[in-house]
């Protein structure tokens, strides 16, 4: 398995609690080692059978202020084994191919980041934490299917179909947006919004695409994303090395979907795409028809949650089950894991149980503030950008005119400031520093208020990250 992970230098006075994660996607999984690490006991209930394959997975992009605090946790050499680094993208006209714009991330820009923006394998990665979590402590239980979720004993609990009762003292619900900690933080008063577009989740084998002169630079131009958009449908595609060796082509696609469409569905096939994409360039069209796998997703619009801490304070929601993203947006994966990786972070500074409620709303402002703060500057900012030109304002016709345009302008335009901007703002952003920032601000302010902070905490607190890092 490699080299286990960096142990991370916990408070000498923790208050270790027991917590339960409910979901095994890269939320829960992020959840259970950032909490492992700080010194707690985490039980991880999955109702998949199996952490080796995810079946509806396809590519995912993982961005710098993700990939730095992966490599912090030790995991560097191990995601060399399953991720291509990507440098650069290219914009071309959906209809006709011909390429509008682009860019390259150079790597003095990267290097502000501390990370890098790496291309995968959604299994792959998922694989990876699981690993990770096991070699961290993480207790994890599979075909765990919940029956029920009690908050209201001295103790919470989840009971699974099986009968059997998992106790704790805090639930962490990172099961998404149709689990059952949305539902009972809602109190089952959810909505949904169907936004009449379908994503068609695909891989390509690189292989069959070299022996076709259209197709070949797709496979061996590694390390680039590909969008292709006009006014009513976005694609993007890029490569990615599985853990065996086998290179693919991933490939997303946002196309319009009937009105009456049914939004429970998934599964789709070759063919579909093929029908999907009858009007796009030529290549599409032969990538369509290479397609090893297709997965449908209906686009669908969920409220973020106003309160992701329940009511009795024994659960928090992390991750998509608070605040549901687009599928197949840069900043799905990225604001789930950064969830995890603060209350992790958060918890580690535990010494006494009077701290819970407070750690769970610190959690949660600090998340919510980052939410909006990235979406602002994604909605306005080609380098922040977390889906093909327009995709996200589909409703909006002046706001993608907006997007395109300010792809038309990329070779035009001074676009420094901008590019400075997304690496200030988005990738040099660093979960766990948020995390500390807050304690040494404001968790040591009310601790000393309340008469119990000591001076190792501050120490500990200011030098974390200067010793992990070193």
């Amino acid at each position: 398995m490699g080299d286990m992970p960096v142990v991370f230098q916990r408070t000498p006075d923790l208050l270790p609690l027991e917590f339960v994660v409910i979901g095994g996607g890269i939320a829960g999984l992020s959840g259970a080692i950032s909490l492992c690490r700080a010194g707690h006991s985490v039980t991880l209930l999955d109702e998949g059978s199996s952490f080796d394959e995810t079946p509806i997975a396809a590519g995912c992009r993982i961005p710098p202020s993700i990939t730095k605090v992966l490599n912090r946790w030790g995991l560097e050499e191990r995601l060399k084994e399953h991720v291509i680094e990507s440098r650069s993208i290219v914009y071309s006209r959906y209809d006709s191919g011909s390429v509008v714009s682009g860019h390259e991330w150079e790597e003095e820009v990267m290097n502000q980041t501390g990370g890098g923006h790496l291309l995968a394998h959604y299994a792959d990665l998922r694989k990876l934490l699981y690993d990770t979590a096991v070699e961290s402590g993480a207790k994890v239980r599979t075909n765990a299917k919940i029956s029920s979720i009690a908050l209201d004993t001295s103790k919470p609990s989840v009971t699974l179909e099986s009968g059997d009762v998992i106790e704790a003292d805090i639930i962490v619900g990172a099961d998404g947006h149709s689990g059952p900690t949305r539902a009972l933080i809602l109190d089952d008063n959810d909505s949904t919004q169907y936004m009449n577009s379908i994503m068609y989740n695909s891989i390509i084998p690189a292989e069959d695409m070299l022996s076709d002169p259209d197709l070949a630079d797709f496979a061996q131009q590694k390390g680039t994303v590909y969008t292709w958009y006009n006014e009513e449908f976005g694609v993007m595609g890029f490569q990615i090395q599985r853990k065996d060796g086998k290179e693919q082509f991933a490939l997303q696609v946002y196309a319009p979907g009937a009105p009456d469409a049914d939004i429970s569905r998934r599964d789709a096939d070759q063919n579909e795409l093929i029908e999907v994409l009858k009007d796009a360039e030529p290549r599409l069209q032969k990538l369509a028809r290479l397609a090893s796998f297709v997965v449908r997703v209906p686009v669908v619009h969920r409220p973020h949650l106003e309160d992701w801490v329940h009511s009795s304070g024994k659960l928090i929601a992390i991750g998509q089950a608070c605040h549901p993203l687009l599928p197949g947006s840069l900043y799905t994966l990225t604001m789930a894991t950064g969830d995890a990786m603060v209350l992790g972070r958060i918890f580690a500074n535990l010494h006494r149980r009077e701290q819970v409620p407070n750690f769970l709303s610190a959690t949660q402002e600090l998340r919510q503030r980052r939410i909006a703060e990235v979406q602002n500057v994604a909605q306005n900012n080609i380098f922040a950008m977390a889906l093909p030109p327009g995709v996200m304002e589909n409703q909006d016709h002046r706001a993608r005119a907006r997007s395109v345009a300010s792809v038309e302008a990329l070779q035009t335009s001074n676009t420094t400031p901008m590019k400075q901007q997304a690496v200030k703002d988005i990738f040099a952003y660093d979960p766990e520093e948020d995390a500390d920032d807050w304690w040494v601000k404001w968790g040591l302010v009310q601790e000393r208020a309340a008469g119990t902070a000591s001076t190792p905490d501050l120490d500990v607190a200011v030098s974390r990250l200067q010793l992990e890092d070193s």
